[in-house]
Order: structure tokens, then C-alpha cells, then sequence
């Protein structure tokens, strides 16, 4: 049924009648002194009156909309448009046309019969037809609609965009719709970037990715959280966004009293924007969540006992607040959040002068969003992502327009996982029952709880302060509590914590329930005496990693089709428990156990450590070294400075998932470890502190070394730049094999001995180096940066060779390194010389023109915008010869610094 129901200036009760229509209507009324002539002569005036109002209107296209609503499409002024039967608009053509033809108007009689006949008509004589508002879509073109008086519409295809005069579709008029600017082309989307209050490219490309959503015909949608203190532009930014999408004479409202006000709402406008809202009450968020996603509401039709009016609508959300919006999880896994920073005085505009400069430029940025829009209609069905989160279609349709906005592949996942990552901590972080949930995991052995839903609920109690346990949030009960875990199941699952519903045990058994930490580390083995070893070298065993690392974190950026050039930095595309996301709508979506996953791979678990602390198994334990081929390396020390620390102990892990730690304070001979360890490769994690700490003592100097880090900082290609925390082991662990390490490094105090509770710290971070180093080392090799890993990492081996290993060797190091490194970056040149064309391989002006040439759409000679073109031979060598010239200039700077 039509939703007009909700409103008498838009269903069928006509408006208070004017003077002349009481006057005319008072003419109709039969006379006391000639009854029978009077009647006579009023029903022929009324039916005189229908015939002329029924003949005004004989050109009008009569039509009912999928729901059964009547409508009328008229010609007026040279344009089509389309009205509901049963709105004012309609009633008003008939009589302004009734008065230009018999300067007079209908009388309401008249009028109420000839608008029974249209909708009869419509209803049952007419064609079935949509009716859209705003955004439509036909065989594939969308259309915009530009809601200006001459009803022209702009038509976006996969080949481009244009303003039409007459779009094949019908699009419907509401109260307070104002026009869009008349988009321009030759616009960038970066033009917006000057007229919003954000402080970071992830930021902005969020609030694109929104526009452009919204731009989508149809749903889901997601919804926009504009966050922020005051002062920090928060209303402004949502009404210049609104602007370039729905415009209004009411950009933004208040929040609203019922689900009623809010689909009344959202069948009037496009879009909604709320402002300033102060936390949502949990009705709200739910409604909002119905909204975003595609959701119905039903009431009773006004004036009627049983007739019920439905009401169906998906629409963009834009949502602004202090704080606290999308703290629900529900509404969090819906929402892209923004926080906007506090503007200084000295930076502030006034309205008038923004809007000004807004209104100028904005025919050229809703001419950027339609070019984004046509690049996803030409993609749309071939891109393709390494994990689909729950807004799926959203991701899909903004990664399928990058192209248009000459975003790097993989711009948007990237800084969308980022967001979701952020919104899910503070989710978390903001309810109790998850911050109690976590605290109870922290605590149990291997990171399991098993139990009644009863039992959960007394533990829980227990660990809870009573400031908690008073709060009105708190689960008084057990029921309440697992129906809690339900709701907040998938962001949980997002941490990394797993609930799931366990079978009833026996016939009047309790149904139980599980809670897990799916990264946690498997309980370690310690011995503090000598282990027996056999003499025989343990056989070398594959390490595996989740079946995620093929197509999450590190997706390649070298691959054979355009959809697979994703930026490495879409590794954060697969969440730290290393499962992979649902569609919307896909189902068991809200089956707190679906998406589960096991815990960290096998071979990055501890399942056997074995403690030195005399030299009697030392030989056996380099032998199996030697038999290994390549160990995971791992040493504690009394601090962080290089130079002053003593290293206490280190860790060696073996392919075959033993671990071994030596102690290195107790007086004995390691030297058969420490040649064992100069022979093979020695894998890492930030390699240049383990090795210098017992370079000076041990003289360690491994043959070949790979760093881990090293990889992971080539692969992100300069994403995250300074920012050290992406790159510490456990941050890589956790995104790459989802498995949870303490953050930090192992350090022990100055006259501690080694003990098991430190040697067991040192093994948890030993133990899954050898799945990092095949993970990452699989995706060098996708990317064809291997070659480059492999030299970056004789490099680093030679720079500790120079810092702490000339005086073993004899003789300076330093002209030897920059002698091979010239010789090599001389030989890259000349290759990039050769593939480009160039003279000079560092004249950027040069080295641009010719990379555009391969159809490279990059602004900037930038190893971060030029990664997602690897799998161009040119490209990846001059990304080759860019990388070895900045690390060779680096060493020759630092040392001279040193001499």
C-alpha cells in the first residue's frame, strides 16, 4: 500500500475549501422553493464539471506503481511530470487548468469524482511502472535525478555521463527537494578535500566512498558518522555533503520521536541527515540499521479498524555527534566513522564565505562523483575482493569506481578496513559485557571457557565492579546475557574471540556454550634441566598458514587482471582472527557461530620448548640447525640500546615446531650454536637488534638473513609510514596468521636469571616466524619484489656487519657495500633508462610523461602510487632502482655521519 496514509496534505483528504469553491458549492445545493429543478440542474453542473475535468486531463498518462499507488504523468511546460493521485499537486494542475479554461473553479464534488475516476484508471486500466526519488536505474544506466524545474536528469553510463531532458524513467517531487548543481565536467574529486574538516587521506576517501555510495540506486547503504567536539564542522560538512546528493530546505533534522517520523522521513527525502545527536536510544539504532540495510514499517491505515499501510525504504544515513553514535555493534558493522578535529580560530570561515566558495566549485565535484559512478557501472562485474565485510555491496561498488577518482587499487579497502578495525575497538572498549568477556579469556589457560550459560554469568559477575554490575546496561540474568553474546558475537569474532553454542548434553541436559581467543598460544612446555636430544637432525616440515593469506591480507599487487592490482596495504582486509567476512544478507549471518575459525596455524604454535642452560645438548642443537636450512631467531636482552646491553638469552625455532631457548649468562661454550646459526638462513623480525646484541660478544655474522619486517614494510610500499606499531611483530602476526603475541620485546633486568616464565615469553615470539617468513615471503614473490627483498636484506646484513663486525673482520667495510651497491644501481638505471625511453632515471617531469604513456595514472613519481602497477616490467624496475638508491644513499649519509 502507498505510504501516504501517514499524512492528510498527501493522501486523499482535500485541503479546507477556498471561498469561491464554498460559494460554488453552496450554488450546487438544491433550492427549498423549486426542489426538484434545483437538484436537477446541481447534478448536471457536477457531472458537466467531471466530463470537462476528465477531458483536461485526457493526455495524461494514467499508471499504478509495484505497491499499488496511482499516478500521473502530465505534460506541462515542455516536461514530464510525474504526480501521486492522491497528492496536492495533482488537484492543483486540474484546477489551475479548469480556471484557465472556464475562469472558475470545480466544485469539490466535482473534483472528488474525477479524481475516483483517474485512480481508477491508473489502478486497473493503467501500466505497472517504479517510481523513484532521486537516483533511479534502468537496463543498467543510472539516473540522477538534477531536481530542477525543467526535470532534467542526469544519465550516467559505463561510458560516461550526460544531462538528459528527458530521462526514460519516472522520478517523484517531495516538499523541500531542491536542485543539484548542474555537474561540469573536468572536476576532481580532491576539490572537496578544501571544504572538509578531516586531517588524514583514510578521512577523506571515506567520505568519497560514502558520496558515491549513496549515488548507488540501490541499497544497502551504509551509514555515515560524523564525530567530533565542537567546533570541529560537524554540521556544516554534513549539509555541504548533502548538497552534492540530496539537497533540501531542511539539510539537516533532529532525531525523531518514533519509527513513524522516521519513515515518514524517508519517503520524502533520499537521504536523511541527523544532526547533533547525543548517543541513539536502542530503538533508533535498530530502526537506523533497518534503514540502511532495507527494512519495512507497518501501521494502521488512518480512519480504518484492520487495514495496515507498509512502508518499505533503504536510504544513505548521514549521522553527527559529540561521541557515542555507533557504539551499538550492529549499527558499528553498518557504519563508516569520521572524526572530525577541532578547527583553530585562526582557520575558521564564515558560513557565507564557505558556501560561496562551496556552490562554485560543486558543479565540478558532483561532475568527479558521476565519473566515479560511471567507472563502477564499467567495473562493477569484474572487481573482485579478497574478503567481503558485511557492507559487501558498498565495498564492491566504491572499489569498483576507484579508477574514476584515479585512486590507486585497493585505496578504499584499505583505509575502510582501517575504519572498521577502529570502530569495532572502541565498540568493544564501550561494552561491558565484551570488556568482561575479554577479561575472563586473559585469564584461562589457552584462551577457552566452557560452560552453562548460568556458570558464565556468575564468572562474569564476579570479575565485574560494582559501578558495572549496578549499571542498567548490566545482563541481570543468564538468559539475558547470552542473548547479549549473540548481538555482540560478530565484533567479538573481529577481536579475535570466538562464541559459540555447544549441543545439549543428555536428554534434560543444559545447552552449553564455548568462548574462545582464536589467537591464543597454545600452552608452552618448559623444562628447566637439559632435555635428552637425539643426535639424528629432526626432518624438516612445511609450515602452513591460514587459507586467508592467499586472498586476505596480502593480496597480490602483481597479478595477471586489474581487479587483482590491490595496494599491499589491503592485507588489513582479513581481521585479526584471520576469517573471512560475510555479504550482507548472506545466510546464518547473524549465527553467532558462523565465520568461526580455528585458532593460529599448527606450525605457529608452541608445542614443544626446550631450555639450555648448560652446553651438553648444544651440538646436537646445531646440528639441527644445519639440518634445518633455515631457523626462526629471537633474543633477549637487558635493554633496547645496541651497544650497552648484554644479551641474556636466544631463541631458535625449527621447522619442525620445536623451540629451543639458550641461556647466554651462565658461563658456557655456545660457539657450536652460534656457527650453526652463520650457516643457514636466520629468519626475523626487525633483525638488526637481535643480531647486534650478540654480534660484538659471539661475533654472529649469518650468511643470509630475511626480516620479516623488512618484507612486510616493502609489501605495504609505504602506506602506513612512520607509523612503527603496524610493522612490531605481534601487530604482524596478528593481521597476517591471526595469532595474538604480546606487543613489545623481550627484555630481562640486569641480574635476573633466565627463567621459564621468560623463556617462555621468548619462545612465544620465535614460535610463528617461520609462517610470517612464508606468508610474506610467498607474497614477494607475487609482487616481483623478491629480488629487491633479497637485496635490501644483504644490505642490512652488511650494515651490521660496518656498525659492529669491522674489527673481526680486519678492514672497513663501508667502500666495499657502496662499491657493490653502485655498481648495482648503475646497472638498474641503465634498465630503467631503457624501458622508459629516458636520459635520466631521476628527472621525475621526465619519468612521469613516459609512465602515463603505459597508462599509468599516477600524479606522482611515488613508490607508494607506483606499487599497484607492479606487474608493468618497467614500473616494477624503476620501483627496484628507486628503493636501492634511497637505501644507498641512506647508508652512504650515515656513514659519513659516523666517520
Amino acid at each position: 500500500m502507498s505510504d501516504a496514509n501517514f499524512t492528510d496534505t498527501e493522501h486523499g483528504q482535500p485541503p479546507p475549501p477556498s471561498r469561491a469553491q464554498a460559494s460554488e458549492a453552496a450554488s450546487e445545493q438544491p433550492s427549498p422553493t423549486n426542489p426538484s429543478t434545483s437538484a436537477g440542474s446541481a447534478k448536471n453542473k457536477i457531472s458537466w464539471q467531471v466530463d470537462e475535468l476528465l477531458e483536461l486531463a485526457v493526455g495524461a498518462e494514467l499508471f499504478r506503481s509495484p505497491d499499488g499507488v496511482a499516478f500521473a504523468t502530465l505534460k506541462i511546460n515542455g516536461h514530464r511530470e510525474t504526480w501521486r493521485l492522491e497528492s496536492r499537486g495533482f488537484s492543483d494542475w486540474l484546477k489551475r487548468e479548469f480556471y484557465r479554461r472556464h475562469q472558475s473553479v470545480p466544485g469539490a464534488q466535482a473534483l472528488r469524482d474525477a479524481m475516483a475516476m483517474f485512480e481508477a484508471r491508473a489502478r486497473y486500466e493503467g501500466a505497472e511502472e517504479p517510481v523513484y526519488l532521486r537516483v533511479a536505474e534502468k537496463n543498467g544506466v543510472v539516473y540522477l535525478d538534477l531536481g530542477d524545474k525543467d526535470r532534467r536528469a542526469a544519465e550516467i553510463t559505463s561510458r560516461g555521463w550526460s544531462v538528459v531532458a528527458e530521462p526514460p524513467v519516472k522520478f517523484r517531487r517531495t516538499r523541500g527537494m531542491q536542485a543539484l548543481p548542474e555537474p561540469v565536467r573536468g572536476g576532481r574529486i580532491d576539490d572537496l578535500r578544501r571544504f572538509v574538516n578531516v586531517d588524514s587521506d583514510d578521512a577523506f576517501h571515506l567520505l568519497v566512498a560514502w558520496l558515491l555510495g549513496a549515488l548507488r540506486p540501490t541499497g544497502p547503504f551504509a551509514v555515515l558518522a560524523l564525530q567530533g567536539e565542537q567546533g570541529s564542522a560537524k554540521s556544516t560538512t554534513a549539509r555541504l555533503l548533502r548538497r552534492l546528493i540530496d539537497p533540501s530546505t531542511a539539510p539537516t533534522r533532529r532525531m525523531p520521536r518514533d519509527g513513524r517520523d522516521l519513515m515518514i522521513a524517508a519517503q520524502n527525502a533520499w537521504m536523511l541527515s541527523f544532526d547533533n545527536l547525543s548517543g541513539l536510544p536502542v530503538w533508533l539504532s535498530d530502526a537506523l540499521c533497518s534503514l540502511s540495510t532495507g527494512g519495512g514499517f507497518s501501521t494502521r491505515a488512518l480512519r480504518t479498524d484492520d487495514d495496515e499501510v507498509i512502508v518499505n525504504a533503504t536510504r544513505p544515513l548521514l549521522l553527527n555527534g559529540i561521541a557515542g553514535i555507533t557504539e551499538r555493534p550492529d549499527l558499528a558493522d553498518r557504519a563508516v566513522t569520521v572524526s572530525l578535529p577541532a578547527i583553530p580560530d585562526d582557520r575558521r570561515q564564515d558560513e557565507a564565505t564557505l558556501r560561496t566558495a562551496f556552490d562554485e566549485a560543486a558543479p565540478r565535484i558532483l561532475g568527479a562523483l558521476l565519473d566515479g559512478v560511471s567507472a563502477a557501472l564499467q567495473n562493477i562485474g569484474t572487481v573482485t575482493l579478497p574478503t567481503k565485510p558485511r557492507m559487501a555491496d558498498f565495498a564492491l561498488w566504491v572499489t569498483a569506481a576507484e579508477e574514476g577518482f584515479r585512486w590507486a587499487p585497493g585505496t578504499f579497502m584499505a583505509a575502510y578496513t582501517r575504519n572498521r578495525a577502529e570502530t569495532v575497538e572502541v565498540t568493544l572498549e564501550t561494552d561491558m559485557v565484551a570488556v568482561a568477556v575479554r577479561a575472563l579469556l586473559a585469564r584461562r589457560p589457552g584462551g577457552i571457557w566452557e560452560g552453562s550459560a548460568t556458570a558464565l554469568h556468575a564468572e562474569l559477575h564476579s570479575l565485574s565492579t560494582e559501578n558495572v554490575l549496578r549499571s542498567g546496561d548490566w545482563p541481570k540474568a543468564p538468559n539475558t546475557l547470552t542473548n547479549r553474546l549473540r548481538r555482540i558475537s560478530p565484533v567479538l569474532r573481529e577481536a579475535g574471540v570466538v562464541y559459540e553454542n555447544l549441543a545439549r548434553s543428555g536428554k534434560a541436559g543444559s545447552r552449553g556454550l564455548r568462548l574462545r581467543d582464536a589467537g591464543a598460544q597454545m600452552t608452552v612446555s618448559t623444562v628447566s634441566e637439559p632435555a635428552t636430544m637425539s643426535e639424528e637432525a629432526p626432518q624438516a616440515r612445511a609450515s602452513s598458514v591460514l587459507a586467508g593469506e592467499a586472498d586476505g591480507l596480502l593480496r597480490p599487487v602483481a597479478g595477471r587482471e586489474a581487479d587483482d592490482r590491490l595496494l599491499a596495504a589491503t592485507a588489513e582486509m582479513t581481521d585479526s582472527s584471520g576469517k573471512m567476512g560475510r555479504a550482507d544478507d548472506a545466510d546464518g549471518a547473524d549465527d553467532p557461530s558462523a565465520g568461526t575459525v580455528d585458532a593460529a596455524p599448527e606450525d605457529t604454535r608452541i608445542r614443544d620448548m626446550r631450555i639450555h642452560r648448560d652446553a651438553s645438548n648444544l651440538p646436537a642443537l646445531a646440528a639441527a640447525i644445519r639440518a634445518s636450512e633455515k631457523v626462526g631467531l629471537r633474543v633477549a636482552a637487558t635493554g633496547h640500546d645496541m651497544r650497552r646491553d648484554r644479551a641474556c638469552a636466544v631463541a631458535v625455532a625449527l621447522p619442525s615446531g620445536e623451540i629451543h631457548v639458550v641461556d647466554l649468562r651462565v658461563p658456557h661454550d655456545v660457539t657450536p650454536v652460534i656457527e650453526a646459526l652463520c650457516e643457514v638462513l636466520v629468519v626475523g623480525h626487525n633483525l638488526e637488534p637481535d643480531l647486534a646484541h650478540i654480534a660484538n660478544e659471539f661475533e654472529l655474522r649469518p650468511h643470509m638473513i630475511f626480516d620479516t619486517k623488512l618484507a612486510c614494510e616493502l609489501i605495504d610500499a609505504g602506506v602506513h609510514g612512520e607509523d612503527a606499531s603496524f610493522f612490531d611483530l605481534a601487530h604482524a602476526c596478528g593481521r597476517i596468521l591471526g595469532a595474538q603475541l604480546p606487543s613489545g620485546r623481550s627484555k630481562m633486568g640486569p641480574i635476573e636469571r633466565l627463567s621459564d616464565e621468560s623463556a617462555s615469553q621468548l619462545a612465544t615470539e620465535v614460535g610463528p616466524l617461520l609462517a610470517l617468513e612464508e606468508a610474506v615471503g610467498a607474497q614477494l614473490r607475487r609482487d616481483g619484489i623478491d629480488r629487491f627483498a633479497e637485496f635490501a636484506n644483504e644490505l642490512l646484513l652488511a650494515e651490521l656487519s660496518i656498525k659492529f663486525g669491522a674489527r673481526a673482520a680486519g678492514y672497513t667495510l663501508r667502500q666495499e657495500v657502496l662499491k657493490v651497491w653502485t655498481a648495482r644501481l648503475a646497472t638498474l638505471q641503465k634498465e630503467v633508462c631503457s624501458w622508459l625511453g629516458v636520459d635520466d632515471a631521476d628527472d621525475d617531469a621526465e619519468v612521469l610523461k613516459e609512465i602515463h604513456g603505459l597508462g599509468v595514472p599516477v600524479e606522482r613519481v611515488e613508490i607508494r602510487e607506483l606499487v599497484p602497477f607492479l606487474h608493468i616490467q618497467a614500473v616494477e624496475c624503476l620501483v627496484r632502482y628507486r628503493h636501492l638508491r634511497d637505501f644507498a644513499v641512506g647508508i652512504s649519509g650515515r656513514g659519513q655521519a659516523s666517520s
